[in-house]
């Protein structure tokens, strides 16, 4: 089908699949945001792993979780991408996995984890956020979203 035309090549090699050989990366600098592996930036005084992704499902849900892992994938007419590996935390019961306080402050339970089969997200989906300890309960981590590095909210 490929060689007759009808179909287009990004298309046709995307559907082929990717390379067998995945390069791994511990940090990548996306939509304004530099991410870090957790494992990076365990000894570091700087927080870059935590991820947020807005759901799909039409209900405005965020997703919170860390970043494990970063893979490049890369396909034979030299196109590519990025997949993060997260550690999702559980969004799904509120008040038992996540709460929201007061004043609108998100925070999410760092012992539930969302049960999900499906940890990869791409580059293009990741927002980046902070997690700071709650005071009062060690288990839970409020979440902090940030603005892209660079960008500048002005008035028009």
């Amino acid at each position: 089908m490929y060689e007759e035309g009808s179909v287009h090549e990004d298309l046709y090699y995307l559907v082929c699949g990717p390379l067998r050989t995945v390069r791994c990366y511990s940090g990548y600098i996306v939509n304004g945001f530099r991410f870090h592996t957790l494992d990076r930036q365990e000894n570091r005084k700087t927080q870059n792993s935590g991820v947020m992704v807005r759901g799909d499902d039409h209900s405005d849900k965020e997703y919170y979780g860390v970043l494990r892992d970063i893979y490049e994938l890369q396909y034979p007419n030299g196109n590519h991408l990025f997949a993060f590996k997260c550690d999702w935390y559980d969004v799904q019961h509120q008040g038992k996995g996540y709460r929201v306080d007061e004043y609108g402050l998100i925070s999410v339970c760092t012992d539930l984890a969302l049960a999900t089969h499906e940890p990869f997200v791409l580059e293009s989906q990741v927002e980046q956020v902070f997690y700071v300890p709650d005071p009062r309960n060690k288990k839970w981590l409020y979440v902090i979203k940030t603005e892209p590095r660079d960008l500048y909210n002005m008035p028009e």
